[in-house]
C-alpha cells in the first residue's frame, strides 16, 4: 500500500517570470544539480512512497551514481531497467545521467524473442529489473551479454553461472564521492524503443538535449506553470512519463505525482484526493474515465485547472470538461524521435487539430517524392530541428535505418496528415 501524506503541506516554489526562457543545453544531471541548489526544499515527485524533494532526490542518486559506478558501469554503457513504476526508476534514471551512462527502459510487458531482441540489440551487460520482470529475464539471459543483475526485489535462489545478483539497496548504499563525468547536451541519455508496428523495434537514441528541450513548449505555452502539481499514470517506460511528465517536472518546476497503476475507477477520485492541478494521459484513458458510472462530485471545484488527453477528439474534449468541470486539451502530436512535434494551442484554436509546428522545429507535410503539399492535401508528415540536441540522433545501430528515416534533411515520421493554409496539423493515419 503506498504512503499517503497531507496533499498540500506549503511546497516553496518559483515565481513564474524565473523561466522565461528554458535553455536545454547542458546535462540532465546538471539541471538536476541546479535544482537541488536553489529549491532544496521543493517537492519534486512522488510515487511508491511520500513526496521527495529536489535535495533528498540529489543525494539519493549520488549513492545509486556511485554504486553503479563501483560495479562496472561507466560513461555510454547501457543499463537495461524492466520494472513497474516506483521510486527506484526515478532514482536510477538520474543516478545514469549523472554518470553519462545509457538507461534502456523496456515495456514491463515483453516476453520471450520481443524481449530478447531488444536486450540483445542494446547489448548491455547490466539489467536493474524487479520481481516480475526477472521471471522473464532469467529464461533468456544466457542469450545476452547480460552478466550482472540489480534486483528491485527479492528473487528466489537461483544457480545461474557467470551472472551476479546485486541487491538494489546495497547500491543505494554507497558512500563516497562521485565521479565528475563531462556530460554534454550531446551525449546519449536513453535508447528508448519504438513500438514496432512497422517492423521489429528500434532503438532511437535521445540525448541530453532532446530531454531537457521536451518541457521548453508546454511550460512556454503556460500549459504547466511552476509549483504545479501534475497527476499522470503513464508507465515510466514510455516517453510520456520520462521525457514529458518527470522533465516538465524537473524543469517547471512542479511536483508529479506518478501513480503506480492506471486505474479508471479511482482515478479522479485520488486527483482531487491528492490536490492535483493538472492530470495528463493518453486519449483511452479518458475514453475510460468516461465510461466509469458518474459521481455526485465529478464536477465539484476543486484545484484541478487542466487536463489533456492526446489524442482526444473534439467531440470528447467537451464531455470531459462537461462531466468534470476542467478545461480539456487533447491536441498535441509527438514520436519517440521528437517530442513535441505539434503542440496546442490558445489562440485561435482549433480542437479537431493537432495544433501547430512546435517553435524549435520545422514541420510539414510531402508527398511520396518529398514535395511540400497543398494545404489540405494529405501527405507524409516531416520535421527538422531548428537547434542542435533537440531530436533523436538516429536508430542505435541500424544507420541503414537511420538514413531512411532522415532523407533529404527530414526527419520523416511515416504517419500521414494534412496541414490548413494556418499551419494546423490535421493527423489522418499511420
Amino acid at each position: 500500500m503506498e504512503t499517503q501524506s497531507n496533499p498540500r503541506e506549503a511546497s516553496p516554489v518559483v515565481p513564474p517570470q524565473a523561466h522565461a526562457a528554458l535553455p536545454w543545453a547542458g546535462s540532465v544531471g546538471g539541471l538536476l544539480r541546479e535544482r537541488a541548489r536553489d529549491y532544496p526544499t521543493t517537492r519534486f515527485f512522488r510515487c511508491s512512497g511520500d513526496w521527495r524533494t529536489f535535495e533528498d532526490i540529489d543525494r539519493s542518486t549520488d549513492r545509486v551514481a556511485l554504486g553503479l559506478y563501483e560495479k562496472g558501469v561507466r560513461k555510454g554503457d547501457r543499463v537495461i531497467v524492466i520494472s513497474a513504476n516506483r521510486d527506484e526508476l526515478i532514482e536510477v534514471f538520474l543516478a545514469c545521467a549523472k554518470l553519462g551512462a545509457i538507461q534502456v527502459p523496456l515495456n514491463i510487458f515483453l516476453k520471450g524473442d520481443f524481449l530478447s531482441h531488444q536486450i540483445t540489440d542494446a547489448d548491455a551487460k547490466i539489467a536493474i529489473v524487479d520481481a516480475a520482470a526477472w521471471q522473464g529475464l532469467s529464461r533468456l539471459i544466457h542469450q545476452t551479454a547480460i552478466t550482472r543483475v540489480i534486483a528491485l526485489d527479492e528473487f528466489d535462489e537461483i544457480e545461474m553461472s557467470g551472472v551476479v545478483i546485486t541487491p538494489y539497496a546495497a547500491i543505494a548504499a554507497s558512500i563516497g564521492s562521485v565521479p565528475e563525468v563531462d556530460v554534454s547536451a550531446g551525449d546519449l541519455m536513453s535508447i528508448l524503443y519504438t513500438s514496432g508496428t512497422t517492423g521489429m523495434p528500434k532503438g532511437c537514441m535521445l540525448p541530453h538535449g532532446y530531454y531537457r528541450y521536451a518541457p521548453y513548449q508546454y511550460l512556454k505555452d503556460g500549459k504547466i506553470l511552476p509549483g504545479d502539481r501534475l497527476m499522470t499514470a503513464f508507465p515510466f517506460f514510455h516517453t510520456s512519463a520520462q521525457v514529458y511528465m518527470l522533465m516538465i517536472a524537473l524543469a517547471a518546476p512542479a511536483e508529479l505525482r506518478l501513480t503506480q497503476a492506471f486505474s479508471a475507477s479511482t482515478f479522479m477520485a485520488q486527483a482531487r484526493a491528492e490536490c492535483a492541478t493538472a492530470i495528463i494521459g493518453v486519449g483511452a484513458m479518458a475514453a475510460t474515465l468516461l465510461a466509469q458510472p458518474p459521481r455526485p462530485d465529478d464536477a465539484a471545484p476543486g484545484s484541478l485547472r487542466m487536463a489533456s488527453f492526446t489524442p482526444m477528439s473534439e467531440e470528447m474534449q467537451l464531455r470531459f470538461e462537461s462531466r468534470f468541470g476542467v478545461p480539456t486539451w487533447g491536441e498535441g502530436f509527438g514520436q519517440t524521435e521528437c517530442m513535441p512535434i505539434c503542440h496546442m494551442v490558445t489562440e485561435n484554436r482549433k480542437r479537431s487539430a493537432n495544433g501547430l509546428a512546435a517553435d524549435c522545429l520545422e514541420v510539414t507535410v510531402v508527398d511520396d517524392e518529398d514535395h511540400v503539399v497543398p494545404p489540405g492535401v494529405v501527405g507524409e508528415i516531416v520535421v527538422r530541428p531548428r537547434h542542435p540536441n533537440i531530436m533523436y540522433q538516429g536508430y542505435w545501430r541500424k544507420p541503414e535505418a537511420t538514413l531512411s528515416a532522415m532523407r533529404n534533411y527530414w526527419h520523416h515520421t511515416g504517419d500521414f496528415a494534412r496541414m490548413d493554409a494556418e499551419g494546423f496539423v490535421y493527423f489522418v493515419d499511420r
